[in-house]
């Protein structure tokens, strides 16, 4: 099953009147605790991961093998939680993405406190109309929200062509963005210019450099890298050039 790259939640709760549901009992008339068990797991790999579950064609022998359950049953359970509204069903049958409006509603008030700080940035498979998504959820294409609903333009660095060397934040933030993510959020700018602030900039370049060979590219990787080499006694790029470093693919 391939997994999203987006943060998720720790937990998510169920209402007490979980089971009274008219579309539990359906589901659970249909095909017992396991249909129930199905939806549930769908569930946590959706919130684990954010606000969807992108799936490929592996997922239903994944799940089979997660729960002990046949291969066959979940490859009926899974078009009846489409049918029945659990889930959207267009979503799921032309891009292969679990999720619903009730799901990302949830997450989206789950994320409140956090967003409101640094406000969510999203590119794809939002299902709530704009009316129904709050102001700290920032869609594709839009600028950001004040408090007020009035939109701000988000500010990002203007790159000139002679600064886009090692050693400026721009220079960096323009690797950045084409190497890893077009759609930048002011949460990556910000770690991009403390590492910098704390690391040599040929050091951190050299660094994402390494994440993108390793197709790690990930904000947290690179300042995986940067303190394992501190830990090494590596401070600069001539450092880590006259020690032969290895880079792991993980860090714990």
């Amino acid at each position: 099953m391939s997994r999203t790259i987006s943060e998720g939640l720790n937990n998510f709760m169920l209402d007490c009147d979980f089971f009274t549901d008219r579309k539990i009992k359906v589901l659970k008339a249909n095909f017992g605790t396991e249909g129930i068990t199905i939806y549930l797991y769908l569930l946590c790999e959706m919130y684990r991961n954010g606000f969807y579950l992108k799936v490929d064609d592996d997922f239903i022998y994944i799940i089979s093998a997660d729960l002990n359950i046949k291969s066959e049953t979940v490859a009926e359970i899974i078009p009846f939680l489409m049918e029945h509204s659990f889930f959207d069903k267009e979503l799921f049958t032309n891009d292969k993405v679990i999720t619903s409006k009730s799901v990302q509603s949830y997450f989206q008030n789950a994320i409140k406190e956090k967003a409101k700080k640094t406000p969510r940035y999203i590119n794809e498979y939002w299902l709530l109309d704009k009316d129904e998504t709050a102001a700290y959820i920032i869609l594709d294409g839009e600028e950001q929200k004040t408090d007020a609903g009035v939109p701000e333009k988000v500010s990002e660095p203007v790159i000139k062509s002679e600064e886009k060397n090692l050693d400026s934040f721009n220079g960096a933030y323009y690797y950045y963005k084409s190497h890893f993510n077009a759609y930048t959020k002011p949460e990556e700018i910000n770690e991009l210019r403390q590492l910098l602030s704390l690391h040599e900039p040929a050091l951190v370049m050299e660094c994402m450099k390494i994440a993108v060979n390793k197709d790690k590219r990930s904000i947290a990787y690179i300042r995986g890298i940067l303190k394992n080499l501190e830990r090494q006694g590596i401070k600069t790029l001539d450092d880590y050039r006259n020690k032969n470093v290895i880079v792991p693919d993980r860090f714990f």
